[in-house]
């Protein structure tokens, strides 16, 4: 049984992405791109974590997983 907690896979390619254009848009400067891949950069971050955190919370109050 695996007792670990892990971010989803898919999050991870969002954030990658993400930081992907906001280094492209850095050095073209190309304002749009910066501003997309900043944006986007946070909200996965916050989603994956938020993930992350109910898992645990559920897993504390003895919930299965949905």
């Amino acid at each position: 049984m695996d007792n670990h907690i892990r971010v989803s896979q898919i999050w991870l390619v969002i954030i990658g992405v993400s930081l992907v254009l906001f280094s492209y848009g850095t050095y073209s400067h190309k304002l749009f791109l910066e501003g997309l891949g900043a944006i986007a950069t946070v909200g996965a971050l916050f989603c994956g974590l938020s993930g992350v955190v109910i898992r645990v919370i559920r897993r504390k109050r003895g919930e299965r997983f949905k």
